[in-house]
């Protein structure tokens, strides 16, 4: 799976979704006649993205024309209301669908003021002893392991005359909090892993001494996993570090046509091949700087990585009086922790 220039890159975003409010997806008759206009004017723009963009100008004047910058009346906040769910439908859909997160880690729902615990079992030990001798004692420890959580937020500020000129649009703003939701859990994630594996972890960590990866490496970062856990073992890396593994030799026919037309494989001896965006911020710095040096092979058995959802995402969208902008803010909380070494592999270039 790639997660990568489908729900980031603009010119590839699917801009007829963008027509539909989720009340008008529920109503069959609206949901056809909007993808006909969407059809219409894909056919008539093609890959044009510039002409596209203006319609989508056009849709924002229209959906901001009639909210006032002055005052919160009744009828100003369900105009406001209605625009943020458009928003924030987008938003969640593609948060949901290119979530990294669910192929690093068990995720799972938290509660709001709590922290995460999770228990095993230790001990139980089958001793020989003679006839009538004594008989051994298993201890049992019982192991609590916790995660922590911080709330955290997308908030964006715009003056509404940029949203009524169509300076920006409704497709910026699913595009903009999309990509930063996004690499925050992709950041959080590599962190989490990167701690957990500091260099100094002998017999869980390997240096590829600023080398491509190798066939020895990677296999030898799949077997440690496996001989632990049998189930799903993901390999999660940025794409140029992934690529020196369709130069490995020995792979079918039907392999080599998969690299030929997408230029990678899916699958490596049983592993998912992951490939993570490399994001940038707005001073184009790297959001997730360890992209550049690492690659994790990890397996998503129960109680080895979790990944803790303790509130969704929420929107809220407002008018500002004072100075008439529209604010439209995401917030959720979320945490991770490794817990146990050994269902993990980091591979890594000094």
């Amino acid at each position: 799976m790639e997660i990568t220039n489908v729900a980031y890159d603009t010119s590839a975003f699917d801009w007829k979704q963008i027509f539909l409010t989720p009340s008008e997806e529920a109503d069959s008759q609206k949901f056809a006649q909007k993808l006909a206009k969407a059809e219409k004017l894909s056919k008539k723009y093609g890959d044009d993205k510039h002409l596209w963009m203006a319609d989508m100008v056009e849709h924002t004047r229209n959906e901001f024309a009639d909210i006032s910058g002055e005052r919160n009346t009744p009828e100003n906040l369900d105009r406001i209301d209605a625009v943020a769910e458009t928003i924030f439908d987008k938003v969640n859909r593609t948060v949901n669908i290119y979530d990294p997160t669910k192929m690093m880690f068990d995720v799972k729902k938290g509660k709001l003021g709590t922290t995460l615990e999770a228990h095993e079992i230790i001990g139980g030990k089958v001793y020989n002893h003679s006839y009538g001798g004594l008989k051994k004692i298993s201890a049992l420890v019982h192991k609590t392991y916790t995660i922590s959580s911080k709330p955290s937020s997308v908030h964006f500020k715009l003056a509404l005359e940029e949203l009524q000129t169509g300076r920006y649009t409704i497709p910026d703003l699913v595009f903009a909090a999309s990509q930063a939701i996004l690499a925050h859990k992709t950041r959080l994630g590599f962190d989490t892993y990167v701690t957990a594996y500091p260099t100094s972890a002998t017999g869980y960590v390997t240096n590829a001494n600023n080398a491509d990866i190798t066939t020895t490496v990677l296999n030898g970062a799949i077997d440690a996993i496996a001989d632990r856990d049998i189930d799903t073992i993901t390999v999660i890396g940025r794409f140029s570090k992934l690529t020196p593994i369709t130069d490995f030799t020995g792979y079918s026919d039907k392999t080599l046509d998969e690299i030929r037309m997408k230029g990678g494989i899916g699958t490596y001896r049983g592993a998912n091949i992951v490939k993570i965006k490399f994001y940038q911020n707005e001073r184009y710095t790297d959001v997730v700087p360890f992209l550049t040096t690492s690659v994790l092979a990890v397996s998503n058995v129960k109680n080895f990585n979790r990944w803790v959802q303790v509130t969704p995402l929420k929107r809220s969208a407002w008018i500002d009086p004072n100075d008439g902008t529209f604010h439209f803010m995401i917030t959720f909380e979320d945490g991770a922790a490794v817990w146990k070494l050994p269902y993990g592999h980091r591979i890594y270039n000094t």
